[in-house]
Formats: structure tokens, C-alpha cells, sequence
């Protein structure tokens, strides 16, 4: 994913929390396209799965080069693919996170949604939505990349999720 097309779509999924948070109107709007709301939980676990296949392709690379004797110039090109690799499970973790604030602000205080969202589930569970919520609030607190009301925020709708 370039660049661009990253920020842009964080920033389009952070004008949409806020929205989403502050007005029930908003919420509606979620909720009342099921095709759009399919969509979304479909973006959702597919950068879920992303992440997850990034990160196994990284730590099958490191394994593969545990034994090896390293020439400085090998050592680089490692570093450089790791580093690669952390970026795109960065990217896709938090677009993942992302969309779970948005469907976390979209069910609070209402069990209709919360009921409409989770039956698009699989395994009718909010449980993967949490975990990517919970990597996002620790790397948060770990890099200080998130304001205090931010975390917060977080820490709100993972417990929409886990009372749900």
C-alpha cells in the first residue's frame, strides 16, 4: 500500500470514529447498509489476516537465518526486509484497529447494533476485535504515540466489546 493511500485512508477512518462516536445519526448510517457493513467487517479481518501472514513471513525469515553465518552486507539486507516487513503488519494493524473503533463507536448504548453487527461476525464474536484494540492500546503506551484521552478511548470500546 502506498504511502499516500495509507495516511488518507487512516485519516478517512478517524473522521469517520469521531463522527460515528459523537452522533447516532452517524451510526445509523453504519448500520443501515448491510452490502456496506459486510464490507467493512470484510476489510476489517482481511487486514487481520494480513497482518498476521506479515508477521509469520518475518519470523519464518528470521528463523531461516538463525543458523547462518552472516557477512555484514547479508546482516543489512535482513534488517532492511525486516524493517520493511514491520511496516506493511504496522500498516495493516492499524487499519484493522481503525475499523474495529469504528464498530465499537458504532455499537455503544445499543444492543439493535451490537446485535446487527456481531451476527456479521464470525464465530458471532467480538473477541478478534478486541485483540487487534488491545495490540494497538499496548503498542500505544510502549511508543507514547496516542494522547491520554485517545487511550481512553481504547480502553472505552474494549470494554463496549468485552460487556457486549
Amino acid at each position: 500500500m502506498s504511502d499516500q493511500r495509507f495516511d488518507l485512508m487512516v485519516i478517512l477512518l478517524c473522521l469517520c470514529i469521531n463522527l460515528v462516536e459523537f452522533c447516532p445519526q452517524m451510526r445509523d448510517l453504519v448500520v443501515a447498509s448491510d452490502s456496506k457493513l459486510k464490507d467493512l467487517i470484510e476489510l476489517l479481518f482481511k487486514r487481520i489476516e494480513e497482518a498476521q501472514r506479515t508477521e509469520q513471513q518475518t519470523d519464518e525469515l528470521l528463523e531461516s537465518h538463525e543458523k547462518v553465518q552472516m557477512t555484514e552486507a547479508m546482516r543489512d539486507s535482513l534488517l532492511h526486509t525486516m524493517l520493511s516487513q514491520s511496516g506493511n503488519h504496522m500498516e495493516h494493524s492499524i487499519i484493522a484497529a481503525c475499523i474495529a473503533l469504528l464498530l465499537g463507536c458504532t455499537i455503544q448504548d445499543n444492543m439493535r447494533y451490537t446485535n446487527i453487527v456481531r451476527s456479521n461476525l464470525p464465530n458471532l464474536s467480538f473477541d478478534p476485535l478486541v485483540e487487534v484494540l488491545q495490540k494497538l492500546r499496548d503498542f500505544a503506551y510502549l511508543a507514547d504515540i496516542m494522547t491520554k484521552k485517545g487511550k481512553e478511548r481504547v480502553d472505552r470500546i474494549i470494554q463496549v466489546f468485552k460487556s457486549s
